[in-house]
């Protein structure tokens, strides 16, 4: 069986309009020198800077990608789109992943562009329909009640991610409320549904390939 790849494609969003071009930069070379410290084992090709502030990389590990861009999602202050692309690499495999090329490489760039176009912050194309279709339709609502958070909520669930082993008592005395506080601010948050989501897009990423969906939905 011939040998699949994903390739992330990162770009941050009206990048020309950040003034501190500088400071932009170096968090961009930091997070990318975090990313092949901390996924060394999985990447086929280490991230890199492709074009202007484009980076990108090449995984061998399908289980890793959603891992990967949380990675980047949690640690990246600056807003930015990502296109996730899995197929075959037709050439070599080199440690710069602009030398290579094949659909993999294709499909990064495609959904990468759908994504700025419809303005979402990822876009997964694997060249099955339906699970794509599937796929991106996780992903929407995840960020849909993401982005519908509130500020508390949103830093009461970051503390979690940032912790995932810390008990809600700890979490209750940090923010100064009652573990039942924090408790209802989960649940507003959507906590353990996007939690059940995200498993579920990893699982789904994982063996693309080897889901069958009862019902073909068509693109989008």
């Amino acid at each position: 069986m011939t040998e699949l790849y994903g390739v992330l494609s990162f770009d941050i969003r009206g990048s020309r309009k950040i003034k501190d071009r500088m400071k932009l930069q170096n968090v961009i070379k930091s997070l990318i020198e975090s990313l092949n410290n901390n996924f060394s084992d999985c990447l086929a090709s280490k991230f890199s800077l492709t074009a202007g502030d484009e980076f990108q990389g090449v995984l061998r590990d399908f289980s890793k990608i959603y891992d990967v861009f949380k990675a980047v999602k949690r640690k990246l202050d600056f807003r930015f789109y990502c296109g996730i692309g899995i197929g075959e690499i037709t050439t070599e495999i080199s440690d710069k992943p602009f030398e290579m090329d094949g659909p993999a490489f294709y499909r990064s760039r495609d959904a990468l562009n759908i994504a700025k176009k419809r303005n979402l912050n990822v876009y997964v194309i694997t060249g099955k329909q339906d699970v794509d279709y599937l796929l991106n339709l996780i992903l929407k609502v995840i960020f849909f009640i993401e982005e519908n958070r509130t500020h508390r909520q949103s830093q009461i669930v970051k503390y979690f991610e940032e912790n995932p082993k810390i008990k809600v008592s700890e979490v209750a005395s940090n923010f100064g409320v009652s573990e039942q506080s924090i408790y209802k601010t989960l649940k507003k948050a959507g906590f353990s549904l996007v939690l059940e989501m995200e498993e579920l897009v990893k699982l789904i990423l994982s063996k693309p390939y080897e889901v069958e969906l009862p019902v073909s939905t068509g693109g989008g």
